[in-house]
């Protein structure tokens, strides 16, 4: 959305996340020149909105890295080659100890 209302007047905002958040500090300082107000005030508003999501995620996912650590079946699941600990908490979250499955090939499915 902050893309988008931003080319409407004219400023383009390079693809990226990094990129949009360096976007997203702009108007929350009143950096951007050249808008009408109610622009601003939105851009403001979208802006605050990225950056607090932003924040959320990152602790969710050191929530989820610390349950990691202390979680037997997250450990467990580590162990498989190209299971960090964000996935192997997520998937020991979802699934517990796995009972409900008689097969890895049921879980896959």
């Amino acid at each position: 959305m902050i893309r988008s209302l931003a080319a409407e007047f004219g400023v383009t905002i390079a693809r990226g996340v990094a990129l949009a958040f360096d976007f997203a500090e702009r108007p929350i300082w009143g950096d951007e020149d050249g808008l009408p107000e109610g622009t601003k005030d939105m851009l403001e508003t979208l802006s605050r909105r990225l950056m607090d999501l932003h924040n959320r995620l990152e602790w969710c996912e050191i929530k989820m890295r610390v349950t990691a650590r202390w979680c037997r079946q997250a450990q467990l699941l580590q162990t498989i080659p190209g299971m960090g600990p964000v996935t192997a908490s997520a998937v020991a979250a979802t699934i517990g100890f796995g009972q409900k499955f008689r097969s890895g090939r049921q879980f896959t499915a």
